[in-house]
């Protein structure tokens, strides 16, 4: 028996361990590989289709409505904040990096922990060798660095559960479907793994983005990939404000964006995905990091944003000064839009108004972009209060 134990471990550390390319998105990694033998499965590994001769899988997985019945059940207040293995939809569990186990049950109105020391073996069998797609868990995001306000960075963050080391490509998106809605995605934490800086080689595929980045060794404990630093020319330092066009609202803090054109100009050029940035600002003892944001990426030719935090430097509010019924889908309402800028300093603030089936009627500004939905405006604000009105119609 323990011969027969090795003789499986080494098919699986083959097949595993060795694979050349990797397909990694943002809820799985997943890969080809030539299975000549019977294996043995990892837990967290799946066969997803396979080509070229016969083949199924003997599985002893567990009864997870018995054990369930079975073992001490922990209430808790929510998922905990680490990888989570999805194991069963029905019922639902998930397996923490812990080794805790976690089930949502209806009943209770929430989520519950509890331990299970139980084993389970599934031995994949082949007639003959085919081609197998197999896939495992994964996990990889976009981390940028902006500092003093010129040097963008950008580096990937990687992590694969079962494969170490192959030639990735990225896939933006998810491979499956969320096995509830409800039912939060928790990601991973990476190391970072030094490597040759290059641009992503990109292509369109079915509305997704495939990057491939190369060699990378070193996924399945956290790796990252040096992508490019980039030296800017320009930005655009905004302040935005977004309202609903039914309602009169009150004053509202605004939210420090800067927007940087994806092209050549400004060292980029290429897709980017969304991601975090670190941004960091220039003091007599070095550069210090001043706070994680979102980054929201684009297509070469748009704009990217860093969306940074809110402020009452800049704040807005709108009035619906008149409203009436034009029709049975439709009204007509005159809108005074008023800003407040407490700075020292000339800023931008974008207006963004959102509403249904829009259109404009009249106008104090020029409208920057106007859609269906919305309507956008940048507006320069002088030190104190400013405001211009807006007539439109929409939806209801």
């Amino acid at each position: 028996m323990r011969k027969v134990g090795t003789f499986f471990v080494v098919l699986i550390l083959t097949i595993i361990g060795l694979s050349n390319v990797v397909y990694l998105f943002n809820d799985a990694t997943v890969f080809w590989k030539e299975v000549s033998s019977d294996i043995t499965l990892p837990d967290d590994v799946e066969v997803i289709y396979a080509q070229g001769g016969k083949w199924w899988i003997e599985d002893n997985r567990p009864n997870w409505q018995e054990i369930i019945r079975k073992v001490k059940l922990i209430k808790v207040n929510d998922l905990p904040n680490e990888p989570l293995h999805f194991i069963s939809s029905l019922p639902i569990i998930f397996r923490g990096e812990s080794g805790k186990y976690y089930t949502y049950l209806s009943q209770g109105k929430g989520w519950y922990m509890f331990n299970w020391n139980g084993k389970v073996r599934r031995i994949l069998r082949v007639s003959s060798s085919i081609k197998v797609l197999f896939a495992c868990n994964g996990y990889w995001k976009a981390v940028y660095t902006f500092k003093d306000e010129r040097e963008l960075g950008m580096s990937i963050k990687l992590k694969s559960g079962c494969v170490d080391k192959g030639d990735v490509y990225l896939i933006s998106g998810r491979m499956f479907e969320r096995p509830q809605e409800s039912v939060r995605d928790n990601s991973y934490t990476t190391k970072t793994l030094a490597v040759s800086p290059i641009a992503p080689d990109v292509s369109q595929m079915y509305e997704k983005q495939v990057f491939h980045i190369g060699d990378v060794e070193g996924m399945k404990s956290g790796a990252g990939v040096g992508v490019f630093d980039a030296m800017i020319n320009e930005i655009e330092r905004k302040y935005e404000l977004t309202f609903p066009i039914e309602r009169t609202t009150s004053y509202q803090e605004s939210m420090y964006v800067i927007y940087i054109k994806n092209d050549p100009y400004n060292g980029l050029g290429f897709y980017l995905p969304d991601g975090e940035v670190i941004v960091f600002k220039d003091t007599e003892d070095g550069e210090v990091p001043i706070g994680s944001f979102k980054f929201e990426g684009g297509p070469k030719g748009d704009y990217v944003k860093i969306i940074e935090n809110r402020t009452k430097d800049v704040e807005g509010k709108i009035v619906v000064v008149q409203s009436r019924k034009v029709s049975n889908t439709r009204y007509e309402r005159k809108i005074k839009v008023v800003l407040k800028n407490l700075k020292d300093d000339d800023v931008t603030v974008r207006v963004i108004l959102y509403g249904k089936d829009i259109d404009i009627i009249s106008t104090d500004e020029d409208p920057t972009l106007k859609a269906s939905d919305k309507v956008v405006y940048d507006v320069d604000v002088s030190p104190g209060e400013y405001s211009f009105n807006i007539i439109l119609s929409s939806s209801w």
